[in-house]
């Protein structure tokens, strides 16, 4: 045999040796010592039952203990509710609470606590004791200890069985959620065509009141200015819109025992608003606290903090921002005429409307024909008297400096008496009312000589 053919053939025999050793290794390695048990498959199902088996759950919380007990609403709708709390519950986050009691997994079995302290895994005085009770009278008590060290999971025990398992910390959250969670602190959204009645009351201002007309069937403001028509952007864009934008952060006072720590014995700012649905919201405004504002609602005990930004919105709004500072829009297909009486006989007018039909008109102004054109746009400068300035109510005493008189095709009338009440404004009284409007004379000077123009 040559050497080339010794040197393979002994290399063969090598490799063929150095596999049945690795073989031998291998299946040594893995025998089971008579002693250990074979590693089986753990189903990671902890609890699985449905929702409507469980009738009660029971939480102790260091000694704090709580029930909470299913309710059928008038609607045929399951929830749950806190034993003894009369509190506005969010049954979404209840429900959330207790759905371990019927919907639990294990993502891992970790020992058998035998020679363990359990210690180690916070189940020696556990954070919470879950025990839920079932319609065949059996029950499972559920122990939820402390959390892993890579914050994914947290160590737990069910009824008497020795394993500590893992459970998601998700899972184990939902049980740890504290009644001021669960406290409803929704708000609807404010929505202007939805509005029946909407209230400012600031300290040391004047309060804001808008409410409904329900012949008219439009919002307009009570106080104050009454029956002012509201301007729609200033309330619904400048005013409701942004308030939608914020909601109630969290609980910081369940239940105060003196509400003056908030600055809310004596609010800033008071907020109402009612809808046609039938929800009301009263918030009360108090100091900033916890980077936010101190809120509670009035029918309610509980304090929230809420974005401070929601008291910015409120806080200082001018009220003649929320109306319509035309002094007396009238619709000139409604009007039959308009008689400006006044104390310098050359600026006395009267304008005849003199409706043709539904769409032609056949005007005059002081008996002078007028093209209906030249006569819409002088109408306009008549109309087009607005707010400048409010001053406190009074009545005017003297004579007007002119009276502007619309009269309707319906024979009601409008009149408007202007006072003089300093060399830049006159105030303005409506049928007779008190006056609070002010107007300036450079737009009575405006109007004065597009009338005496237009004919």
């Amino acid at each position: 045999m040559s050497r080339k053919t010794k040197r393979i053939v002994g290399l063969s025999a090598l490799l063929v040796l150095v596999a049945l050793m690795a073989g031998l290794y291998v299946w040594h390695d893995n025998q089971v010592p008579e002693d250990v048990p074979p590693v089986s498959f753990r189903d990671p199902t902890l609890i699985r039952r449905s929702e409507a088996d469980v009738v009660q759950v029971v939480f102790d919380r260091g000694g704090q203990v709580h029930t909470m007990r299913p309710e059928l609403t008038e609607d045929g709708r399951r929830i749950w509710t806190w034993d003894s709390v009369d509190y506005l519950i969010d049954h979404t986050f209840t429900r959330e609470m207790i759905v371990p009691a019927w919907n639990l997994f294990s993502d891992n079995a970790v020992e058998i606590t035998a020679g363990l302290d359990l210690a180690e895994f916070g189940l020696d005085s556990p954070q919470v004791i879950m025990t839920a009770t079932y319609t065949d009278g059996t029950a499972h008590t559920l122990r939820i200890g402390g959390l892993t060290a890579d914050m994914q999971n947290y160590f737990v025990m069910l009824d008497d069985d020795p394993t500590i398992h893992l459970i998601s910390t998700l899972a184990a959250a939902r049980t740890m959620m504290s009644l001021e969670d669960m406290i409803y602190r929704e708000l609807p959204p404010f929505v202007l065509s939805e509005a029946i009645y909407v209230g400012i009351n600031q300290a040391s201002r004047p309060e804001i009141v808008l409410a409904m007309d329900f012949d008219r069937a439009t919002l307009e403001m009570q106080a104050p200015f009454p029956g002012r028509d509201i301007n729609p952007f200033g309330v619904g864009e400048s005013l409701l819109e942004p308030l939608s934008d914020f909601w109630l952060r969290h609980v910081i006072d369940i239940h105060p025992t003196d509400l003056s720590i908030y600055g809310l014995h004596e609010p800033v700012l008071e907020f109402i608003y009612m809808s046609v649905y039938g929800e009301v919201v009263h918030l009360l405004f108090g100091d900033l606290v916890e980077g936010g504002v101190a809120v509670k609602f009035a029918d309610r005990p509980h304090v929230f903090v809420a974005d401070a930004g929601m008291l910015d919105v409120l806080m200082d709004i001018a009220p003649l921002s929320l109306v319509l500072r035309i002094i007396a829009l009238e619709n000139i297909l409604e009007i039959e005429r308009v008689d400006i009486v006044s104390n310098t006989p050359e600026f006395n007018f009267e304008l005849l409307v003199n409706h043709v039909d539904e769409d032609t008109i056949s005007p005059t102004i002081n008996g002078v024909d007028i093209a209906p054109g030249d006569f819409r746009s002088t109408y306009r400068f008549v109309i087009a008297l607005s707010i400048d300035a409010v001053t406190a109510s009074h009545s005017p005493q003297g004579t007007p400096e002119f009276t502007i008189t619309y009269t309707r095709m319906d024979g009601t009338q409008n009149m408007l008496e202007f006072f003089r009440y300093d060399a830049n404004f006159l105030t303005v009284s409506e049928n007779g009312g008190e006056a609070w409007i002010l107007i300036g004379w450079r737009d009575v000077d405006v109007m004065f000589r597009q009338l005496g123009m237009s004919h």
